[in-house]
């Protein structure tokens, strides 16, 4: 039995807000997942495969490691968020030791993949003066390009910026117009992008 294409889309927008609620939670998206989506949708169908299958191309995972990196993998590619709070010291633009080593195990994977482009952006929280803030991210972003840039073999070119705290992802602060220390040091970050295919 054909579904017309009403069908087809009301399934398709409820799978993708499976794949936009698996995110958000920072949890895996699997087929599992899914499928039970679709079922509660009404009948599992031949097209519901199909987006199943173009589901999992869209996003391969997205997984959290230990509060200090947030990975999504997709056909296309691949984003790694690393937290400012672990690669550098307050208010500082050079890499803590244990960044370096972070930086180095992504340079074997980029290494494996060969040469693309890769962009790098750093990102700060809304707390003191946005020109600052500005400067602060572009310096980061750059220290973590110049890492990599040194590991990674010959053929990759970089994109980097800084974007201050232009782009959060999580309140600075509270309703009641309080300090949010957790959302500011999520918007602390350095965010690393490049194609998988």
């Amino acid at each position: 039995m054909r579904t017309g294409r009403a069908g087809r889309a009301g399934r398709t927008s409820g799978l993708v807000a499976v794949v936009a609620v698996a995110l958000a939670a920072g949890e895996p998206l699997t087929a599992g997942a899914a499928t039970a989506a679709t079922a509660q949708q009404g009948p599992v169908e031949p097209t519901v495969r199909d987006l199943e299958y173009r589901s999992r191309d869209l996003v391969f995972s997205s997984r959290a490691l230990d509060g200090s990196e947030h990975v999504v993998e997709g056909a296309e590619e691949t984003t790694v968020t690393l937290a400012a709070d672990v690669l550098f010291a307050f208010d500082r633009a050079d890499l803590a030791p244990e960044a370096l080593a972070r930086l180095e195990e992504l340079a074997t994977d980029l290494d494996e993949l060969g040469p693309r482009t890769v962009t790098v952006i750093g990102h700060s929280d809304g707390r003191g003066d946005p020109a600052y803030n500005l400067d602060l991210s572009q310096r980061r972003a750059e220290a973590v390009h110049t890492a990599l840039a040194e590991q990674v073999g010959t053929g990759f070119t970089f994109e980097v910026a800084g974007r201050g705290e232009t782009e959060p992802i999580a309140p600075n602060e509270n309703a009641d117009g309080s300090d949010d220390p957790e959302g500011r040091a999520r918007n602390r970050r350095v965010v690393i992008g490049y194609p998988t295919g």
